[in-house]
């Protein structure tokens, strides 16, 4: 009599499944929407430094607000519309006292009176 082993059982391949998709969490993008809209807050005189930063608030605060953030989205989204608006309208106010800024760069200093305004 001979012992003849037998075939070891074939194991089944267990193929894993995919993972679900997990979309990256842009909390990174909503805080920098809160940064960027408080900056622009506080530089809303430098009209060429808050609108840039205005806008460029307003669109990480829209693409973070699907993020686990999105209160800081929304607050960024708010302080940097607040400070666009601002400083557009404070370019609007200069840009219409330009002439009259222009005018007094004229004006001669020499021959000024100041008792013609004293009653």
């Amino acid at each position: 009599m001979s012992y003849q082993p037998s075939e070891p059982p074939v194991p089944e391949i267990i193929t894993p499944s995919p993972l679900p998709q997990q979309q990256p969490d842009r909390q990174g993008l909503a805080i920098a929407s809160l940064v960027l809209g408080g900056l622009s807050l506080l530089s809303f005189c430098l009209v060429f430094c808050a609108a840039p930063l205005g806008l460029a608030g307003i669109i990480t605060g829209i693409l973070g607000l699907k993020s686990s953030r999105r209160g800081l989205a929304i607050a960024g989204i708010i302080l940097s519309a607040i400070g666009l608006f601002v400083s557009v309208i404070l370019t609007l106010v200069g840009a219409a006292f330009l002439p009259a800024w222009s005018e007094m760069q004229n004006w001669n200093f020499e021959n000024f009176d100041p008792d013609q305004f004293i009653p």
